[in-house]
């Protein structure tokens, strides 16, 4: 019966990840605020029969930043509905955007259950994943042959249109949210099962799989350098003994930075020069914002400007968009988030950022501590630039605060475990006596 239950609550966790990736972009529930609406709104539902059906029912390490989220969310909905005027649906859009947010409590209380719930959460991770970067690949090569989309694509990621460029395939945000998450996820199920099995065949293909479709979809070179450095980190970290490391390791430590450098002098050179050169398209817009939203901010410090974005056509538009009507938040990590949701958003997000590594370190056992690291500096680099709370990334945040908050809790389980066996081993040797 209990593993019929957890069946159940798998598939409606499955259900959730296809909803928030629009079914692999292959149907379309209508527009975005529609694939969003049922989204958040799938997410609470799920969020809540995890939670009541649990019998760890805990807030987690999380929680309170979630709740402060919520509240700050609300108090800004109401200062841009009374000063600016915005219609309900572009606020409830926010809104249930973060709503996503609330099945942490249940997806926590589930996974504490017992391990083998999170060993099944990350094949699910994996499988789902697999599959929409595939889907997305091959919607990239149809493309450059074609000129069309495919399915429901166009539908479902038109009001990304106008960042992307159909001519070389590539297309904004798409290959975010779980995508973002899947080599770190992979690699862990790599790094973790020393027999080739059809598990961690399972994660080699998705780490491929997904690192092409970061580099060909969303073709960010600080995106794929990113996750290509975080990768590294992980595997350090995962092979890494404090107290001595063997001969295998050291070997390779070396070939992998060695594979580092070689990846540097090809991509990484390009990207410095791209980000040295005022005259890039690019690099220009976001120098701009840089500017822009931190003067911005200084009138708009407590408050935020506003994480609604108008349409064209409206005079705030200018104001959130920048005098040329080119900036976004999402470009500039930190200094977006301060100018969108104010000093209390930046702080929360700081907080969480901090909350990350003060878990991973009190994290003992090698591959749990490997997986929290591998999150930990995926946010804190990604951050640099964009921002967790953007919509395409909500799902990012959340999978990173449910994965270090569960390695933690099983880190602690697995201490007291331990823990309680010396204590018996000690009291029955002294028995003995």
């Amino acid at each position: 019966m209990r593993i019929k239950r957890n069946n159940i609550l798998l598939l409606l966790i499955s259900i959730f990840l296809l909803t928030d990736n629009k079914v692999f972009y292959l149907f379309t529930f209508g527009g975005t605020f529609d694939n969003k609406l049922y989204s958040g709104l799938l997410a609470i539902i799920v969020g809540i029969i995890l939670f009541f059906t649990s019998k760890h029912v805990q807030i987690g390490e999380y929680g309170s930043a979630i709740i402060f989220i919520y509240i700050l969310l609300l108090v800004q909905a109401y200062y841009e509905k009374i000063n600016y005027h915005f219609s309900n649906n572009a606020i409830l859009f926010i809104l249930v955007n973060f709503g996503i947010l609330v099945i942490y409590f249940g997806l926590l209380a589930f996974l504490n259950e017992e391990q083998s719930n999170f060993d099944n959460f990350v094949t699910i991770l994996e499988v789902i994943g697999t599959i929409l970067g595939v889907i997305l690949l091959i919607q990239h090569f149809v493309i450059l042959k074609t000129g069309h989309t495919l399915f429901s694509f166009h539908d479902n990621i038109y009001d990304t249109l106008n960042r992307s460029n159909l001519t070389d395939g590539r297309f904004y945000v798409v290959a975010e949210g779980l995508i973002r998450m899947l080599p770190l996820v992979s690699l862990y199920s790599i790094l973790v099962r020393n027999t080739l099995t059809y598990m961690k065949a399972l994660g080699y293909l998705s780490f491929v799989v997904s690192l092409l479709a970061i580099y060909f979809v969303d073709q960010s070179r600080v995106y794929m350098l990113t996750e290509f450095l975080t990768c590294i980190i992980m595997f350090i970290s995962f092979n890494f003994d404090y107290h001595k490391i063997s001969k295998q390791t050291f070997f390779r430590i070396f070939y992998v930075l060695l594979a580092l450098i070689i990846a540097f002098y090809t991509k990484g050179q390009s990207l410095l020069v791209t980000l040295s050169d005022t005259d890039n398209g690019s690099n220009y817009a976001r120098t701009g914002a840089v500017e822009y939203y931190l003067r911005v901010s200084k009138d708009y410090l407590l408050t935020g400007i506003g994480t609604v974005i108008p349409s064209p056509g409206s005079r705030y538009y200018w104001l959130v968009r920048g005098p040329l009507g080119i900036y976004h938040y999402s470009d500039v990590g930190f200094i977006g988030i301060l100018a969108s949701l104010g000093i209390f958003g930046l702080l929360i997000y700081l907080y969480i950022v901090a909350k990350n590594f003060i878990l991973t370190v009190k994290i003992k056992n090698r591959s749990l501590h490997s997986l929290a690291v591998g999150c930990s500096w995926l946010m804190l680099l990604s951050s640099l630039t964009l921002s967790y709370f953007d919509i395409g990334r909500i799902v990012s945040l959340l999978l990173t605060m449910v994965i270090i908050n569960i390695c933690y809790l099983y880190d602690i389980q697995n201490s007291s475990s331990c823990e309680s066996l010396v204590a018996s081993s000690i009291n029955f040797n002294d028995n003995e006596r």
